[in-house]
């Protein structure tokens, strides 16, 4: 959810620490009332370590 006003579109990008540098971009997804909708989402699993 976009809780700032004024989004019209989110890019999100995975960025592991160990690389640097994104491994998996999705396209520009449109928000509409704080919510982001993907045309085409990447389905890819994910699982995040704590230090």
């Amino acid at each position: 959810m976009v809780l700032q006003s004024g989004v019209d579109a989110l890019v999100l990008s995975i960025v592991p620490g160990d690389i640097g540098r994104p491994t998996k971009r999705l396209e520009k997804a449109t928000v509409r009332d704080g919510n982001c909708r993907w045309e085409n989402p990447g389905l890819s699993k994910a699982s995040a370590v704590g230090e």
